[in-house]
């Protein structure tokens, strides 16, 4: 969380990343990363799973290629 963020704000993502995933080439992992590089699933909005996590964790907990095959700055959609 950014020091001009009060406590307990939720995070300010600035850009929607997506992964291929290893085993299904066809799909793909939705990850928002937030203005201090954290990264969240998108498919796990309102669960205590959905982040923060690092690239690092990212690969490992979901199969994913190491670099995303799409990049969205500042999404719209996401505030």
């Amino acid at each position: 969380m950014s020091e001009n963020e009060p406590a307990g704000a939720p995070p300010r993502f600035l850009r929607l990343l997506r992964f291929r995933t290893l085993d299904f080439p066809d799909k793909e992992l939705r990850v928002l990363e937030d203005r201090d590089g954290w990264l969240y699933v998108l498919r796990l909005w309102n669960t205590p799973d959905f982040g923060p996590y690092t690239m690092a964790e990212i690969a490992l907990a979901f199969q994913v290629e190491a670099e995303p095959w799409h990049v969205t700055d500042r999404p719209a959609e996401i505030k």
